[in-house]
């Protein structure tokens, strides 16, 4: 089984992805209960994203997700998931699993990616957080000579709309 696993990644690395996906397969099929089984999972939910085939990304990443029995396995399953269902076009579901990883492993290996990713996915798409398109606001923090100032842009999400019950209005400098 590490030796299917191995090629699996060796195959993906030098971009032969489509004997990486059938090496993989085949781990999953000859060794299910192998303890790379959702290394394998999550390494197939990556090639499978890159062969454009989001949907089998989305199974392969909730099955690593059902299997992981350590805490970085899921976080890359969960993050594989998210771009997965991103790629399905479905973001809302994407947002909705980035912040299930970011509040499960606040400091967790793949914390940074996630914000970004769901930061990324609020600016294309408020509507994934529950916001209407006119509720955004979003500010940028300056320091000119000592004084912040808050500036309009759509670069970094701050806070949500201020009647928000859970999310307090703009920042005041």
């Amino acid at each position: 089984d590490y030796a299917l696993y191995y090629l699996g990644l060796a195959r993906r690395d030098q971009g032969d992805l489509l004997a990486s996906a059938a090496t993989l397969e085949r781990l999953e099929r000859i060794y299910p209960q192998s303890v790379v089984a959702a290394q394998a999972e999550v390494a197939l939910a990556d090639v499978y994203l890159r062969l454009t085939r989001a949907a089998d990304s989305v199974a392969a990443a909730t099955r690593a997700i059902s299997i992981a029995a350590d805490a970085d396995t899921e976080q890359a399953a969960r993050m594989a998931l998210a771009r997965a269902l991103a790629a399905q076009g479905q973001p809302r579901e994407a947002y909705n699993e980035l912040q299930t990883l970011r509040e499960k492993y606040p400091r967790g290996r793949h914390d940074r990616d996630a914000r970004e990713m769901a930061y990324a996915i609020l600016a294309a798409n408020p509507a994934a957080a529950g916001y209407a398109a006119a509720d955004r606001i979003w500010y940028t923090a300056r320091d000119t000579r000592g004084d912040r100032r808050a500036t309009a842009s759509s670069s970094v999400p701050i806070s949500g709309p201020a009647d928000h019950p859970t999310r307090p209005g703009p920042p005041r400098w």
